[in-house]
């Protein structure tokens, strides 16, 4: 017999409901796998100390090709970014590194920019800067 808020287990072992957790909530919305398919799988990857993913797959809710890959070399940050904002428990907390893309730092930049400068406009002369275009004299 089970209560209100309680789901029966094998055995006639009654358990709590667990509310479903971020991962699994998306895993719901993508229709792949039922609530009842995913109460199965949980009990599953607890008794084989797995993870849910690991289990999806290997049950074939779903395929490797369904779990997300990251390339840390992307020169889009997004994923980068929500990964750096996963955590335990809700998701798996990743770590290693997220974000790995070669760019001219800000003083490389800022040279070359001075230099296409000069090479387009010449040198240039502060004296000249000094008396060009509106200028006054402070008495």
């Amino acid at each position: 017999m089970t209560t209100e808020g309680q789901a029966p287990l094998e055995g006639g072992i009654e358990s709590p409901e667990v509310a479903p957790s971020v991962l699994e909530e998306t895993i719901l919305a993508s229709g792949k796998v039922s609530q009842d398919d995913l109460r199965k799988v949980r009990r599953f990857s607890v008794e084989r100390g797995e993870r849910l993913e690991r289990v999806l797959v290997d049950l074939g809710f779903i395929s490797e090709d369904d779990l997300l890959f990251h390339d840390e070399q992307a020169p889009e940050p997004s994923l980068a970014f929500m990964l750096a904002r996963m955590r335990h428990p809700e998701f798996p907390e990743p770590v290693g590194v997220f974000r790995s893309v070669d760019r001219p730092v800000y003083d490389q930049a800022l040279d070359q920019q001075v230099t296409e400068a000069i090479e387009q406009q010449g040198p240039g002369d502060l004296e000249t800067l000094f008396s060009s275009g509106d200028t006054w004299t402070v008495k």
